[in-house]
């Protein structure tokens, strides 16, 4: 996936001087902009949500939508994972057909 970005031109890859085996990853300009776009669609997605269900309703459908998520093991992206989420999400990745 890191190969897929960067050669889209939305990041770049440079080796970590004291770690070897890291690679520290940056953000070029073009993926700025393209991370700064998909905030732009998520706040009017949820700015329709509002609008069509009302806030109640709404923070319900997102607390009720983050319970599903982590229920199904999944996690919300840009949220930090616990230190056991990352254990158990390397032991699925291992373990797929």
């Amino acid at each position: 996936m890191v190969t897929r970005l960067e050669n889209l031109g939305f990041v770049t890859r440079h080796r970590e001087p004291d770690e070897r085996r890291s690679d520290v990853l940056s953000l070029t300009a073009q993926g700025k902009t393209l991370i700064q776009g998909i905030r732009k669609t998520w706040r009017q997605t949820d700015a329709r949500i509002v609008k069509a269900i009302g806030a109640e309703k709404a923070q319900i459908l997102g607390e009720l939508t983050a319970e599903l998520t982590f229920a199904l093991g999944g996690h919300i992206p840009g949220a930090p994972m616990a230190p056991e989420e990352h254990r158990s999400s390397a032991a699925s990745k291992r373990n797929r057909p």
